[in-house]
């Protein structure tokens, strides 16, 4: 009888002892940096960065946008480069910035995206383009990068003089613009950038009054717009900026609401449509009746981590439920860290670690592995870490603690540090204590005590 019982806590005890076991595995290869560190939505593609520098990418390929070596869009995520800290998706082809600061580029080349001297060879492996980079930001058809001693470069496409070096003319190689840049954006066909004053510039594209001076002409050289800016967001063809003290700025194109003032006057100069705002985000909307146009719709992280939108919606692109165009601020969830607004759809990672997607989804778009829409976030993945955030090229600036305006203020947020230890959730919580009760149970019935 005796050996029996030992038999049986024999088992029991073993059984025990692999739910720990697998247990543990699943918590040590969560501490191992199964967490994302920023995403960036492009027209079709969708790219996130993991915490231990792994990038993963889905949606449309046809241009090699997503950077795997081929040209097969990807209907969940496919892992495609290590090492890297930060990523830029514009419209056809993809940036990513790796840790040592080297930049890399996959997908379309035809205006010279690739800054290598040519234009017009697309690849889907990853092309190196320059060193000693901050950041980067992808627009339409060119880009813009940060170096670390603060100069800004551009290249690409020049036709409305978004390289802002004074000309129209396409460069196939990086052109020194400014320096002391603290943050900035590239839009569809102009641009936004921060100096570490918190003076905006913008140049590019003006014919729907985005870039804020007052007037519809086409600036090819940065021109001063408004003092004590934080943050900024180019969009298609409208603008935003968030001052130092929370307080949001909108202007250019309005027929979709995207300005978040009520309204559908477009605006030529900055106005005022919110407070306690964070960080703010342009995207671009197409409709389908008017196919060959790019519209607008927006987004604000708030400073109590609520997500609000409002603008083109076509595709349920704002994640409201509906896609009805929003002309007035419209709450759409809360815990909200941070988000991407691509051309038509939305990526967010909220408090808890979730990624969330939805709008358009007919290449794939979502990650979800389906094709079908949504006008609500579903979840793609979780483990998202929303406080070691890589570098951004639309939000936080560096300040200079020499400058006689006064600089930008910084956004709270933890301190970066890597992923390590176990995380205990709810569930994983009850998992080991059941455990640890039947283990217990089976000790005092099958353990002989001393007679």
């Amino acid at each position: 009888m005796l050996k029996t019982k030992k038999t049986i806590f024999g088992v029991f005890f073993t059984i025990v002892i692999i739910i720990i076991a697998s247990s543990f595995s699943t918590l040590i290869a969560f501490a191992d940096g199964d967490v994302f560190s920023q995403i960036s939505v492009g027209r079709y593609q969708s790219l996130v960065v993991k915490n231990n520098g792994e990038l993963f990418a889905w949606g449309g390929n046809a241009e090699g946008q997503l950077g795997d070596s081929t040209f097969n869009s990807a209907i969940t995520p496919r892992k495609t480069m290590d090492g890297i800290k930060a990523v830029s998706a514009g419209g056809d082809v993809s940036f990513a910035l790796k840790v040592d600061g080297s930049l890399w580029a996959f997908g379309n080349n035809k205006d010279g995206q690739f800054a290598d001297g040519t234009s017009g060879n697309n690849s889907s492996s990853p092309v190196h383009v320059l060193d000693d980079v901050a950041a980067v930001s992808a627009g339409s058809n060119f880009v813009l990068a940060l170096k670390n001693d603060g100069s800004l470069w551009s290249w690409g496409y020049n036709f409305d003089g978004q390289l802002g070096d004074g000309g129209s003319s396409q460069r196939m190689e990086p052109y020194k613009i400014m320096e002391n840049v603290a943050t900035f954006s590239a839009g569809n066909i102009h641009a936004l950038a921060v100096t570490t004053d918190g003076t905006l510039w913008a140049w590019g594209n003006n014919e729907n009054g985005q870039i804020g001076d007052g007037t519809s002409d086409t600036k090819r050289d940065p021109i001063k717009i408004m003092d004590y800016v934080k943050s900024v967001s180019a969009g298609d063809n409208f603008s935003m900026a968030v001052k130092i003290d929370g307080t949001l700025w909108t202007w250019g194109f309005n027929e979709y609401g995207q300005l978040g003032d009520g309204t559908t006057t477009s605006q030529n100069r900055p106005i005022k449509v919110a407070d306690d705002v964070a960080s703010a985000y342009a995207g671009k909307c197409t409709t389908p009746d008017k196919w060959w146009e790019n519209f607008g719709y927006a987004m604000i992280i708030k400073t109590d981590n609520t997500l609000w939108a409002w603008g083109c919606n076509v595709y349920g692109n704002l994640g409201d439920g509906s896609t009805e165009t929003k002309f007035e601020q419209t709450k759409i969830m809360d815990d909200v860290s941070k988000v991407s607004l691509g051309g038509h759809h939305s990526l967010a990672v909220t408090s808890d670690g979730s990624l969330l997607a939805w709008g358009f989804n007919e290449n794939y778009d979502l990650g979800d592995g389906t094709v079908q829409q949504r006008t609500s976030p579903v979840k793609i993945m979780a483990g998202i870490s929303s406080s070691e955030e890589a570098p951004s090229m639309d939000s936080i600036p560096t300040p200079d603690p020499n400058a006689k305006t006064p600089a930008p203020v910084e956004v709270s947020k933890q301190e970066d540090k890597p992923v390590s230890g176990f995380v205990f959730t709810p569930v994983l919580l009850f998992s080991f204590i059941f455990i640890l009760v039947v283990f217990c149970v089976c000790v005092v019935i099958f353990v002989p005590g001393k007679k």
